[in-house]
């Protein structure tokens, strides 16, 4: 579990390989979807993760979890929740 604060600090290492540029891209897509999180404003406690990039990356799931805690939010990632966008579109219609 990384504090917010250090994360920050992390963006300024250098980058000496793909897995490095891999985990600063995962990391700073979590950090900005948690900023975001933060600009709604705090009316919800609960944070629901769906999508297949949640689904299918651990990594990301892991950098959500530590980021949305660190905001004293419970985040949740509901089992099949990649399946969850299609659902939404076939109800539209």
């Amino acid at each position: 579990f990384i504090s917010l604060p250090q994360q920050a600090a992390g963006y300024f290492i250098p980058l000496r390989n793909n897995k490095d540029v891999f985990t600063s891209l995962v990391s700073t897509v979590a950090v900005t979807t948690v900023r975001d999180i933060l600009l709604i404003g705090s009316a919800y406690e609960n944070i629901v993760y769906i999508g297949t990039t949640i689904a299918n990356n651990p990594i990301l799931n892991s950098r959500l979890e530590g980021y949305t805690r660190a905001i004293g939010k419970t985040p949740y990632f509901p089992k099949n929740g990649e399946y969850s966008l299609a659902m939404g579109a076939f109800l539209e219609d």
